[in-house]
């Protein structure tokens, strides 16, 4: 039986050699924290392996289940990370943001943009594996998605100065919304 310093251990050496950027977030609790992801990451893989979960395709294979966890704990993990701003923020005063609108577009977007990237990953991975739940995480995630996106479009529209720190957001969240969505739309098995 092992012991649960052992396997914190072992999750601590397993992300200093596959993912040495972890050794550079400076902030203890969120390097705790992608240490517990990489661990629950490990503990999911396992439980998936040792299971016989029935799907309408083929087994998904164990790198790619990997993946899709991993990708969704870097949108989980990128939401929490706060935006530096424009450049021009600092000399030019009108930049910034201000009132309620510039809270939902420069802030409060991004961050829900990024968590239901995250969920509606996890609900394409519940797709593929036929799991309970997968269509609810598909809803969920595509609607805030796509509320979160407008209101930081028209941001960007509104101020755009914004557009280099806001835009490659929008761009990494739009293949998967579009997956999201086309799984959502299909029938399930």
């Amino acid at each position: 039986m092992r012991s649960r310093q052992f396997d914190r251990d072992a999750v601590q050496v397993i992300a200093q050699i596959h993912f040495p950027q972890i050794s550079q977030i400076k902030d203890a609790d969120l390097r705790r924290l992608s240490l517990d992801c990489i661990n629950l990451r490990i503990s999911a893989g396992d439980a998936f392996a040792r299971s016989n979960w029935p799907h309408r395709f083929c087994r998904p294979t164990r790198p790619l289940t990997d993946l899709v966890n991993l990708l969704a704990g870097v949108f989980f993990l990128r939401a929490y990370k706060p935006n530096d701003g424009p450049p021009s923020m600092v000399e030019n005063k009108s930049d910034l943001p201000t009132g309620t609108f510039g809270l939902l577009g420069a802030t409060v977007g991004p961050k829900v943009l990024g968590i239901s990237c995250a969920v509606m990953l996890i609900g394409i991975l519940f797709w593929f594996l036929n799991m309970t739940g997968a269509m609810e995480m598909l809803r969920i995630g595509c609607t805030t998605a796509l509320i979160s996106a407008l209101l930081m479009g028209i941001f960007i529209l509104s101020k755009p100065a914004w557009s280099a720190t806001l835009m490659p957001l929008l761009y990494r969240a739009l293949p998967v919304w579009i997956v999201g969505v086309y799984l959502f739309m299909s029938k399930p098995a």
